[in-house]
């Protein structure tokens, strides 16, 4: 039943990752309404699902990597709804939404029942640690999109290419001002993370294993996203380097992801 209600979710960004490519080239009021709309429903029946399953075991829902995955997937469409709302900003929606959806199949695909002990899952520390970061990652992958639209909307400037989907993307000084804030955000969250992530695996292990490859990139993409941000601040870092930074940080989290959903070669399965 859980697998089948992932999968609906699933269908639900499908649908506005098709609506919201669909507004680049056509604009229509009785689109933007029922984008809205679907945007409210699918994130209505996914924090359900989310909640649902927490009940139904007496734990958070955020035990294995796919329903990591799952609420990366739904905090990524509320922080759309909130950009949306706030800016008046639709256009990151093409760009958004197939990621989102992409995230939420993966969930459903590889769901499996959690292995953690449940003493560890009900600590408040594990819930803090969990969520901070993957609300961090949220941040970051939005930092990712926006650096992508940026070097996108480049490089149509650069070959003259002025047509209606040019118009329809933000200013490449909106994006690059909310890649930065996105960044920011970002790295403060992962930095929570990290430090009650520590603090666990004293609890947990007596120790940090550094030499575990999850907590090891974990730490090196905290470091990527430290220098960029000391780079911003210190050397006036702007535009197109922001976006390749944000690039790499992007890719770091797959990889980090990629290593707890498919080896065995960690012993961080949270």
């Amino acid at each position: 039943m859980l697998i089948y209600g992932n999968f609906i979710i699933a269908a639900f960004y499908l649908i506005l990752a098709a609506g919201h490519i669909r507004r680049l080239h056509f604009q229509s009021k009785t689109l933007d309404v029922a984008n809205m709309v679907l945007l409210i429903t699918g994130i209505t029946v996914h924090l359900f699902l989310i909640i649902f399953i927490g009940a139904t075991r007496g734990v958070i829902a955020l035990s294995t990597v796919f329903e990591a995955l799952s609420a990366l997937a739904l905090f990524m469409a509320v922080t759309f709804l909130v950009l949306e709302i706030r800016l008046v900003e639709k256009s990151p929606g093409a760009f958004i939404f197939p990621l989102i959806f992409f995230l939420q199949v993966i969930s459903a695909v590889g769901y499996r029942v959690p292995v953690l002990d449940k003493n560890i899952v009900q600590m408040p520390l594990f819930t803090l640690h969990t969520i901070t970061t993957i609300i961090g990652y949220t941040f970051f992958v939005y930092s990712f999109i926006l650096g992508i639209m940026r070097l996108y909307l480049l490089g149509r400037f650069k070959r003259k290419k002025f047509d209606d989907l040019f118009f329809e993307l933000p200013p490449l000084v909106v994006l690059e001002k909310l890649n930065i804030s996105a960044l920011l955000a970002g790295f403060v969250l992962l930095s929570i993370g990290l430090i009650t992530g520590t603090r666990l695996a004293y609890l947990i292990w007596k120790g940090v294993p550094f030499s575990d490859p999850k907590i090891f990139l974990s730490i090196v993409l905290w470091f990527v996203y430290l220098l960029n941000i000391l780079s911003i601040k210190t050397f006036k870092l702007k535009g197109r380097m922001i976006s390749y930074c944000s690039i790499v940080g992007f890719i770091l989290i797959i990889v980090i992801l990629m290593i707890e959903s498919f080896t065995n070669t960690t012993i961080h399965k949270f």
